[in-house]
């Protein structure tokens, strides 16, 4: 199941089966990959007897997925408000974001720490990026914030903040800092390649999914990364690879994730339980 159309169809005979069927939002997820967040959850909530409607929205499988248009937007949201949702994650695109961008030899800042939505000095094709990028954090993290308002969980990944200037972050911003506090979200620290990434990757999630260590693991290599900045001999930034999890990090988000599930199964917690009457709005 990859589209739009076909997801919300799934949902709603979820909502009405006899037996309790979570649901999962992946967004941002990319292509379908042997070892992605949507295997290995759904290995794991087979191994624990669960029922699973997860899709992966990928934008190469149907545009309709495109959380910057309004139209899809306001499904998404409306499915969230209506507890149809129990779970969202996903890193929204960090190119512009990206500190990388401040190195000879790639893309220049359009983004810095004063101005974390767009130098004032942007391009109209840079300001057009910045638009993009722009809407799909804040739509994503709308969304993060409506499904677990109602119970549900979230996990948003994006770069760890730098913490100095000129580098621009998502966790810098009074936006991203709200719905951590209204929600109840913690952040965890790590690198990604202890999980198998080429490169370190420092990485920051926040999530109201329990479990997460405030400090995850991090970069023990002997031996050097794999280069991170420039072209590739096909012409691509080598940045775009990074954009992909390693199995093991989405095996770790999966756990996570089923953990809470097995609780809610036996609780009826979260938004598609028993509960769910019982939840403020």
């Amino acid at each position: 199941m990859q589209s739009l159309a076909e997801f919300e169809a799934a949902i709603h005979e979820a909502r009405r089966a006899p037996v309790r069927t979570f649901v999962v939002l992946n967004l941002f997820s990319g292509a379908r990959r042997a070892d992605d967040f949507e295997l290995h959850l759904s290995e794991a909530m087979s191994r624990v007897g669960l029922l699973l409607v997860i899709v992966s929205a990928n934008l190469g499988s149907d545009p309709s997925w495109d959380l910057s248009d309004p139209n899809t937007f306001h499904k998404i949201f409306t499915w969230a408000c209506e507890g149809l949702l129990d779970a969202v994650i996903g890193g929204p695109p960090c190119s512009t974001w990206s500190r990388l961008r401040f190195l000879p030899g790639g893309p220049r800042p359009i983004r810095d720490r004063e101005h974390p939505w767009g130098r004032p000095d942007a391009s109209r094709v840079e300001r057009r990026r910045l638009a993009e990028g722009n809407t799909l954090i804040l739509n994503f993290l709308s969304i993060a914030e409506a499904i677990s308002m109602r119970g549900g969980a979230h996990l948003l990944e994006h770069p760890q903040d730098p913490g100095e200037d000129p580098y621009p972050s998502i966790w810098n911003t009074d936006q991203g800092q709200v719905v951590e506090t209204k929600t109840g979200a913690a952040r965890c620290l790590f690198d990604q390649c202890p999980f198998g990434a080429p490169t370190k990757k420092a990485t920051c999630v926040s999530t109201t999914i329990p479990g997460f260590p405030e400090e995850g693991p991090r970069c023990m290599c002997r031996t050097p990364h794999a280069p991170s900045r420039g072209r590739a001999a096909n012409g691509v930034y080598r940045s775009q690879r990074l954009s992909m999890y390693p199995s093991d990090l989405n095996r770790w988000f999966s756990d996570k994730l089923c953990a809470l599930f097995v609780r809610w199964a036996s609780t009826g917690q979260g938004p598609t339980g028993w509960l769910r009457g019982a939840v403020p709005v």
